[in-house]
């Protein structure tokens, strides 16, 4: 059973971890979902313990370029869920970015998430991660739409103090798309909702204002 085989493996790989995470990712691709999805468990369980950790995130990361685009998710929630080094923030954090361009829309959608647990996590600052999430208030699928503006507001505060990052949200309001502006309202309202000042103070100005 997948139970059985999980147990095994898990065990084995204290003794042989690259074999392991070499069984591993190669099951992400499976045609199989099930597969896939015990895959993407045992993934994760891996790059908890602590004898494989650097092992498997040098796996994980390798994987973030996986042709198979459900291996690049898989690979992206496992990356969600594990330790960084403090020296590995920054550089991961950029390789993430450029995911949030990636041709796959749940590729896109689970960077998003990534990118905003890491900071969340570590504290990183960094304004150009910002303004590369909140370009996916721009996406053209609604997932990535969502994932953006589920997670801005919990990075509201954390990269400057007088607004920027608020006035980039403002300024999409008057985007020409309609699924567009109502991505940025719902940010901003968001961010508004969590305390930050300014949203809270861009919003009061725009009551008596059309959208």
């Amino acid at each position: 059973t997948h139970a059985t085989a999980e147990e095994v493996l898990l065990e084995y790989a204290d003794q042989d971890p690259r074999f392991a995470l070499q069984v591993v990712a190669s099951r992400l691709a499976d045609p199989n979902p099930d597969m896939r999805r015990v895959a993407s468990r045992l993934l994760q369980s891996l790059a908890s313990k602590e004898s494989l950790q650097q092992e498997a995130k040098r796996e994980v990361r390798g994987l973030l370029q996986h042709p198979d685009p459900a291996v690049r998710v898989s690979s992206l929630d496992t990356l969600r869920t594990s330790q960084l080094e403090v020296s590995q923030v920054l550089e991961v954090l950029n390789s993430l970015c450029e995911m949030l361009k990636d041709v796959d829309a749940r590729v896109r959608a689970a960077a998003v998430k990534t990118i905003v647990s890491i900071v969340r996590k570590t504290g990183a600052r960094s304004l150009d991660i910002f303004v590369a999430v909140a370009e996916c208030l721009q996406d053209e699928m609604e997932i990535v739409r969502g994932a953006a503006v589920e997670g801005l507001p919990s990075l509201m505060g954390r990269f400057d103090k007088y607004g920027f990052t608020i006035t980039t949200l403002v300024n999409g309001i008057s985007h020409q798309k309609a699924e567009v502006r109502a991505a940025h309202q719902a940010a901003l309202a968001g961010c508004a909702k969590s305390g930050d000042a300014h949203a809270i103070a861009r919003l009061t100005e725009r009551l008596s204002s059309k959208w």
